[in-house]
């Protein structure tokens, strides 16, 4: 017979899933990305954090299981991964990210130019003179 601390036991098992992303045209690479594990069965949830100057992500507790793993970056188009962890530990969950996606809607197109050129004017603005200054 099953003793009564068993029912309070959570017997599924975690592991750790790894890996490194490759960020486009990034100077420096320790950067903070959104880790989004989508399992084929269960719910979606989120882990932050922010990569090793190698590029290098490691998280610890996830359930055994098929997953597809979308990481995402605040200037980086988003990629999914897949991987299976029921086997046990996973170290090479690996992504590489394009870059271009200035306004972090997840497209490149004509939304992230504008704000490059509202920056643009932004800065040269503050480098104008003021007549008071002249």
């Amino acid at each position: 017979a099953v003793g009564p601390d068993a029912a309070a036991q959570n017997f599924t098992a975690n592991t750790t899933v790894g890996g490194t992303v490759n960020l486009q045209q990034a100077v420096n690479a320790a950067q903070p990305l959104v880790f989004t594990f989508g399992p084929t069965t269960g719910s979606a949830f989120n882990r932050n954090a922010t990569l090793t100057a190698a590029g290098a992500y490691s998280f610890t507790g996830i359930p055994a299981g098929s997953y597809t793993l979308s990481v995402k970056g605040a200037k980086w188009l988003r990629k999914n991964v897949t991987f299976n962890s029921g086997a046990g530990n996973v170290a090479n969950a690996n992504a590489s990210l394009l870059g271009g996606d200035a306004n972090s809607d997840n497209f490149v197109d004509i939304n992230d130019g504008r704000v490059f050129v509202v920056t643009e004017e932004y800065i040269m603005a503050e480098k104008t003179p003021r007549s008071s200054e002249i």
